[in-house]
């Protein structure tokens, strides 16, 4: 059974003859006519009965169409919806404070697959710009409409790449005499480590603060300290001269994706997509 023998069967039930709906498909009635009795055979039973010209549904044939009609229908508006994603487009504004770099990939998935839709990403709030979707700690989500769990975010040590500790899964305690430096924007990430310190009776005495990531790593590389950060890929750091190490006790912290208002059609299919790859 086939999907193009359904369709003649309902434009030959709904014109009550085999040349009007072999018109409609603009082909020759023999094929509207074969298609028909290829249909009953299979069913085992007649769906039609003929008086000259005109054929007309029985009961059977009745039953029969109503639920193919039914079954096309839901066909027609899958397929409806698939066209209506294919051709997304506008604008989807993200504010990337967690998970930026796989969060830049899924971005270029999606741009891949709906190049006419705009995405915008800034790290930090700004003036004037009203984010559509956040990536944040789950303690920064505030009171929005939706939240939902990603990957935990874990916490790394940045040290030089020569530094007697790089490359060892480092504990808490050996950090005890270094001296620090904090990235003041991954604030989330810098409460953590303190807070995991001190539990482990470590204080870490600050050098000296950064809020960009260039003077973070130039500085860790110069070695004026050493940095906690969930937010430089290894990549990144190694082309600066900056190890990126694991921590023993695997510090972590629960990240979300957010959104404070209804999603266009291409916020909604962005959010799917990070959820895809991002959430648990």
């Amino acid at each position: 059974m086939e999907l193009l023998q359904l369709k003649y069967l309902c434009t030959a039930a709904r014109f009550e003859n085999f040349s009007r709906a072999a018109k409609f498909h603009n082909i020759p009635q023999s094929a509207i006519s074969k298609t028909i009795a290829q249909l009953e055979r299979e069913l085992g039973t007649q769906l039609f009965t003929r008086n000259g010209n005109r054929v007309t549904l029985n009961e059977r044939g009745k039953l029969f169409c109503r639920e193919v009609s039914r079954a096309l229908g839901i066909l027609g508006d899958a397929a409806q919806a698939v066209k209506e994603t294919v051709s997304l487009h506008g604008e989807v504004r993200l504010l990337v404070q967690e998970h930026l770099y796989e969060v830049l990939s899924v971005i270029s998935e999606f741009k891949k697959e709906y190049p006419d839709v705009s995405v915008s990403v800034v790290t930090e709030p700004r003036e004037g710009f009203a984010d559509d979707l956040r990536i944040c700690s789950a303690s920064a989500a505030g009171d929005r409409l939706g939240f939902e769990k990603l990957h935990d975010a874990r916490v790394s040590l940045l040290l030089p790449l020569h530094h007697p500790l790089a490359g060892e899964r480092i504990q808490a305690a050996s950090l005890a005499g270094q001296r620090q430096i904090l990235f003041t924007r991954d604030t989330t990430c810098a409460r953590v480590a303190r807070e995991r310190l001190a539990q482990a009776g470590v204080t870490l005495e600050t050098a000296m603060s950064c809020d960009d990531r260039s003077s973070l790593l130039s500085c860790v590389a110069s070695g004026l300290g050493v940095a906690f950060t969930s937010d430089i890929s290894e990549r990144e750091a190694e082309d600066a001269g900056v190890a990126v190490c694991r921590l023993q006790e695997d510090w972590r912290y629960a990240t979300c994706l957010s959104y404070r208002r209804a999603l266009s059609p291409a916020g909604e299919a962005l959010r799917a997509l990070i959820l895809i790859r991002l959430g648990m």
